[in-house]
């Protein structure tokens, strides 16, 4: 079963632990007081109260991910701008100095050691390597910088 297939199902699941099902609807846009369209992707949920809101399928779940990540991460990002200069990452590294230095903070990990914040590095080399492969196929960075 393909990887969006299960992704589907722990939707359904989450959405009916929380009171939650997803119903369809013919309107693909709801018309905001100003005149401006609200976006719809064609599905609402409707929660035990009455209320209605557009799904959250395909949206991700933002609210699910570790705090402790994002502090871990953040913290990471300000040590970075901190000792390199704000967004110095974005100037473009080679993909396989995000690769080399994931795994090495991911061994060092694993291994138990304390000298420095090792997960929220392997968190912040995986957020940057997928960012810089991104503007790399938009155009944004040069591609020689995708070198794996």
């Amino acid at each position: 079963m393909p990887v969006m297939a299960y992704v589907g199902i722990l939707l359904d699941i989450l959405s009916r632990s929380i009171g939650t099902t997803s119903v369809s609807t013919n309107t693909k846009a709801m018309k905001h007081t100003s005149g401006m369209s609200l976006p719809s992707s064609g599905e609402v949920s409707k929660f035990d109260t009455g209320a209605v809101r557009d799904t959250m399928r395909g949206k991700g779940y933002p609210s699910l991910i570790p705090t402790c990540a994002l502090m871990a991460i953040a913290k990471r990002f300000e040590d970075g701008a901190n000792k390199y200069g704000r967004d110095n990452w974005k100037k473009g590294i080679p993909l396989s100095r995000y690769c080399d230095a994931t795994n090495r903070h991911l061994w060092a990990f694993r291994d138990g050691c304390t000298k420095e914040d090792h997960a929220g590095a392997v968190l912040w080399n995986i957020a940057c390597w997928m960012q810089t492969k991104k503007m790399i196929d938009d155009g944004e960075l040069p591609k020689s910088l995708d070198d794996l």
